[in-house]
C-alpha cells in the first residue's frame, strides 16, 4: 500500500480512537456529575425505583446490542459472490476509500448506540432512580464501547476480505 494511503488510513483510525476515548470519558463524566450534584435527581413517586421504565430501557439496551452485533456482521461481510480466494478476476470489491468510509461509519454508529445505553442510566437517575441503576447502565455501555472499539486487527482482516492488494 502506498505511503500516502497508509497515512490516510492511520489518520482515520486515529480519529476513531479519539471519538472512542471521548465517548468513554463522557461515561465517566456522567458518573462524576451524578456524584457531584446529587440534587439533579428528582423525587420518584415510586420511592426511588422506576421499575417498569428501567426494565423497558434494559430490554431496549439488550435489543440494541443484539441488533448492532448482527448489523456489524452483515455490514462487514464481503458483498461479492464467494470468498476472495475462489474468485477468478482480480478486481477489488470496493475501493480503499469506500471501504474506509464504510468502516468509519459502522464504528461510529456502534459507538453512538453503545453510548446511548449510558444515557439511559443517566436519565433514569435524573428521574429519581438509584445509583445502582446508573452504575448498571454505565457498565453495560462501557462494556459495549470496549467491545465495539476500533481495532487495527479487525480493520486489517476486513480490508483483506474486501480489497485485493
Amino acid at each position: 500500500m502506498p505511503e500516502n494511503q497508509d497515512r490516510e488510513l492511520n489518520r482515520h483510525f486515529l480519529t476513531l480512537w479519539i471519538i472512542w476515548g471521548a465517548m468513554l470519558s463522557s461515561l465517566a463524566m456522567y458518573l462524576l456529575i451524578c456524584h457531584a450534584a446529587p440534587e439533579i435527581r428528582s423525587e420518584s413517586p415510586m420511592g426511588g425505583s422506576l421499575g417498569l421504565l428501567g426494565n423497558i430501557l434494559l430490554g431496549v439496551s439488550a435489543a440494541e446490542l443484539l441488533i448492532l452485533y448482527f448489523i456489524r456482521r452483515a455490514m462487514f461481510s464481503p458483498t461479492a459472490r464467494g470468498p476472495i480466494n475462489r474468485r477468478v478476476e482480480q478486481k477489488p470489491l470496493i475501493s480503499k476509500r469506500m471501504f474506509m468510509s464504510k468502516y468509519v461509519s459502522i464504528v461510529i454508529i456502534s459507538l453512538a448506540v453503545s453510548e446511548s445505553i449510558g444515557i439511559y442510566g443517566l436519565v433514569l437517575f435524573i428521574l429519581g432512580d438509584d445509583y445502582s441503576t446508573l452504575y448498571t447502565f454505565i457498565l453495560i455501555s462501557a462494556l459495549a464501547l470496549v467491545a465495539f472499539r476500533p481495532k487495527a486487527a479487525e480493520l486489517e482482516r476486513l480490508a483483506v476480505k474486501h480489497i485485493f492488494k
